[in-house]
């Protein structure tokens, strides 16, 4: 199995020529735009790999990061903090922490 972050057109390409074509017999890989290496096995090209992949519905797309933001940064979150903590602007003084 691979990840289809992992997916990629020369994985696809090694999977074919490695795992499919062998399966299938002499006239059939003939007729699929395939043809025999130095050694005499079928393999399919990188661009025939690719369209095979875009028929089966692949589609290039770019990778894109997500982020999770718990808003640590908000001016009310910080407030709140700076609140809670006892330090910043809105902390109680000394003297009124003392006194309770």
């Amino acid at each position: 199995r691979i990840k289809k972050e992992e997916l990629s057109v020369l994985v696809a390409q090694a999977f074919i020529n490695d795992h499919l074509l062998p399966m299938l017999d002499d006239a059939t890989l003939a007729s699929y735009h395939t043809a025999r290496d130095k050694d005499g096995k079928w393999k399919v090209s990188k661009t025939t790999a690719w369209s095979w992949m875009h028929l089966c519905g692949a589609r290039y797309m770019e990778a894109k990061k997500g982020y999770y933001s718990d808003k640590h940064e908000d001016w009310l979150t910080v407030r709140y903090r700076d609140k809670f903590v006892g330090v910043g602007p809105l902390a109680p003084r000394a003297a009124e922490r003392a006194s309770v």
